[in-house]
């Protein structure tokens, strides 16, 4: 068997119920904990792993717009990612559409471009885009300068 190398790895390490401790190359650690049932009460650790899936697309997206757009000379003022999505009812609980709203604030106003930056970091850069886009539907509006304007992601599951 040919032995397969690894660049980074992420060791998550079990604390108690259903919180695990994770710490990856970055060296910052995180949690994931969940409910198991409706009725559990106690105070969660952190986010559940499907809300760390989803925030990872957010922050990932939003990433890579602060990069794309300091390189175009634009000033971001504000930038705000919601993420909508649907899953299976069946185990495994897969995505079957995610849906992310963009609203963003520049200065100068340049439409076309802020729309190029989204779509460069929805359909090149963003890792996680291209790893839920496997299994789910895609898209996107923006919301910018008044105007909204859809997208979707190219290559990717047929709904």
């Amino acid at each position: 068997m040919t032995e397969i190398s690894f660049s980074d790895k992420v060791v998550s390490r079990w604390k108690s119920d259903t919180d695990f401790e994770h710490c990856g190359a970055s060296g910052e650690l995180f949690h994931t904990d969940a409910r198991l049932s409706p009725d559990q009460t106690r105070e969660l650790t952190g986010p559940t792993p499907i809300e760390m899936v989803i925030g990872a697309l957010g922050g990932c997206a939003g990433i890579d717009l602060v990069s794309i757009l300091a390189k175009m000379r634009i000033n971001l003022i504000s930038l705000r990612i919601e993420n909508s999505y649907n899953r299976t009812e069946k185990h495994p609980r897969y995505y079957t559409q995610i849906h992310t709203d963009y609203f963003i604030e520049t200065d100068p106003i340049v439409p076309l471009k802020v729309q190029r930056a989204v779509k460069m970091s929805a359909e090149t850069y963003c890792s996680v885009s291209a790893a839920l886009a496997a299994s789910a539907e895609m898209t996107y509006t923006i919301h910018y300068d008044n105007q909204q304007i859809n997208g979707r992601h190219p290559g990717q599951a047929k709904p």
